[in-house]
C-alpha cells in the first residue's frame, strides 16, 4: 500500500486546556474532522511556555471559563509571545452570569476571544472557528471527514467505509463498512506516521454518534442521545463525568463516594431487608440513576452549609437510596409533578402508586434499624415543591424539614438533567424555573449553596 502523511498546512494550532480528557476528545473529534489542523491537550497553562519554542503563527486555546478563573495569574501575565493567541471560552447558562463574563473579558482583553456553551454543538462550534480564522484554518476535502487513528485502534472495526489520503485530492479505501481493520493495515499506516483515516461526509454522522456514545473510557453504556451530553447515568464513572461538567470538585466527589458506599452497606447489612430492595440496589436504570445523582448533588451542596457534616451526608445518601424503593416502574418514577400530562393520563391505580410511594418508602424505613426522623422526613417530602404544589401533602417551604428544602432542589435538578440532558435549551429552562421556584423563603439559603457549589468548585 502506498501511504504518505499529508502535511497539515494550517497556520492555526488548537490546544485544549483542561484537566480531564473528555473535553479534548470532543473538541478533537469536531475540529480534526473538519479542519486541516491537529488538536493538542494540556492540563495547565504551562503550555504557554512549551509552545514558545515551536514554529507557530497562531494558537487557539479552548477551555472552560472556570479554568481561566483558577489560573488567573498565568492568564493575566500573558504577553504577546512569539505567536498570536486566541481563545474560545466555554460557559454554561445556569452558572455563567454577567459578573463572570466581565471578569473573563478583563483577563482576556488583549486577545481575540469568543464564548461558546460547554454543551458543544458541532455546527455552531465549527462555524465559530471558521468565522474567527477564515482561510487560516483550511477545511478538509468537502466530500470527506477526518477521523483520528485512535478511534480505529481501539475498536478495530470500521463502522463505515474508511479511507486514507495519499495525495492532495486522492483517497484510497482501506476497509469496507462493518469489517475489521486488518492488523497489517494498521501496522503499515502507523509506521508511515498516518494520524488520520477519512470517512465520507454522508457517513460521518453515523460514525460520530457511535464515538460520542463511547467517549467515556471503560463504559459500555450511552452517555446521551440526540445530542445531549448526558441523559443516562448508568455508572459511577458517568455520574462523576456529569458532576464534574456541572462543577463539583474531586474532593466533594470523594466524600460522596465514601458516604454513598457507607449508606449502601448500612442498608444491605439489615437483617430484615426486603428481597425486592436487594434487587433494587443492583439495578442500573432511571430510578437508580436518579438516586445516585441526587445523593451526589445533595452531599455536594450540603458541604456549603453549616449543617454539612458526615452524619447529615449519610442521611442524604440513605434517603436517596430509599426514595423510590416502593416503585418498580420507571415511567411512574419519572413523574415529579401531579399537574403534568403524564400523571393526568394514568389510571387511578397508577396515580395512587405515584402519590403514595413516598409514604410506602417510609414504611420500608420503619422496618430498618437506625433510620432517624430526618431520613424519614426527607424521603416523605422529596416530591414536595414550592407554593405547596408537590405531593403527597402539598407542604410549603416553611412546613418542611430544613434538610428537605435542599434535597428537593437537588432531586428536581437531577430529574431534569437525566430526562432532558445538558443541552442549551434545557439548561436555560432549568435556570429560569429554579430562580422562580427556589430563590425565596426557606429554599433561598439551600439554593444559594446549590449555586455556590457550581460556581466555585471546578
Amino acid at each position: 500500500m502506498r501511504s504518505c502523511v499529508m502535511s497539515v498546512n494550517s497556520s492555526v494550532k488548537v490546544v485544549v486546556l483542561d484537566k480531564s480528557k473528555e473535553l479534548f476528545k470532543m473538541v478533537s473529534l469536531y475540529v480534526e474532522s473538519e479542519f486541516e489542523t491537529n488538536v493538542l491537550h494540556h492540563e495547565s497553562p504551562t503550555s504557554f511556555d512549551d509552545l514558545e519554542s515551536k514554529d507557530l503563527k497562531e494558537v487557539l486555546y479552548v477551555c472552560d471559563y472556570t479554568f481561566i478563573l483558577n489560573f488567573q495569574s498565568e492568564f493575566k501575565s500573558l504577553g504577546s509571545g512569539t505567536y498570536k493567541r486566541s481563545f474560545i471560552v466555554l460557559e454554561d447558562n445556569l452558572l455563567f452570569g454577567d459578573e463572570e463574563k466581565r471578569e473573563i473579558e478583563l483577563i482576556l482583553k488583549e486577545f481575540k476571544h469568543n464564548f461558546c456553551h460547554r454543551d458543544l454543538i458541532k455546527n455552531q462550534f465549527v462555524d465559530m472557528l471558521e468565522g474567527m480564522f477564515g482561510a487560516a484554518l483550511p477545511r478538509v476535502d468537502l466530500n470527506y471527514s477526518k477521523m483520528s487513528m485512535d478511534y480505529f485502534l481501539k475498536s478495530k472495526n470500521a463502522l463505515v467505509d474508511t479511507y486514507v489520503k495519499i495525495g492532495a485530492e486522492k483517497f484510497v479505501k482501506i476497509v469496507n463498512r462493518g469489517e475489521d481493520v486488518p492488523e497489517e493495515v494498521l501496522e503499515h499506516v502507523t509506521k508511515k506516521g498516518v494520524r488520520f483515516f477519512y470517512v465520507k461526509k454522508v457517513d460521518f454522522k453515523e460514525c460520530y454518534r457511535s464515538i460520542v456514545d463511547n467517549l467515556s473510557e471503560g463504559s459500555s453504556t450511552k452517555r446521551g442521545v440526540g445530542g445531549s451530553l448526558t441523559e443516562q447515568f448508568t455508572s459511577i464513572e458517568n455520574v462523576h463525568a456529569a458532576l464534574k461538567s456541572l462543577g463539583v470538585s474531586e474532593e466533594v466527589l470523594e466524600i460522596a463516594d465514601e458516604t454513598v458506599e457507607i449508606a449502601k452497606k448500612t442498608i444491605q447489612e439489615q437483617a430484615n431487608l426486603p428481597a425486592f430492595l436487594k434487587e433494587f440496589l443492583k439495578n442500573e436504570n432511571y430510578i437508580s440513576e436518579l438516586s445516585t445523582l441526587t445523593s451526589y448533588l445533595s452531599i455536594s451542596c450540603l458541604s456549603e452549609l453549616p449543617w454539612g457534616n458526615p452524619k447529615n451526608f449519610t442521611k442524604f445518601a440513605l434517603a436517596s437510596i430509599i426514595q423510590d424503593a416502593a416503585l418498580n416502574d420507571e415511567e411512574l418514577a419519572k413523574i415529579c409533578h401531579l399537574e403534568s400530562e403524564e400523571f393526568k393520563n394514568l389510571s387511578e391505580g397508577d396515580k395512587t402508586k405515584v402519590v403514595e410511594h413516598p409514604s410506602k418508602a417510609v414504611e420500608i424505613l420503619d422496618h430498618l434499624e437506625g433510620m432517624d426522623q430526618d431520613i424519614k422526613d426527607i424521603v416523605m417530602q422529596h416530591h414536595e415543591r414550592p407554593q405547596g404544589k408537590g405531593f403527597p401533602w402539598g407542604l410549603k417551604d416553611n412546613e418542611l424539614n430544613p434538610l428537605s428544602n435542599l434535597y428537593i432542589i437537588c432531586h428536581e435538578y437531577a430529574h431534569r438533567i437525566i430526562t432532558g440532558g445538558l443541552n442549551l435549551a434545557n439548561m436555560k429552562k432549568i435556570d429560569q424555573d429554579f430562580r422562580e421556584m427556589f430563590s425565596s423563603g426557606n429554599y433561598a439559603k439551600p439554593y444559594k449553596a446549590f449555586l455556590e457549589v457550581f460556581r466555585s468548585k471546578r
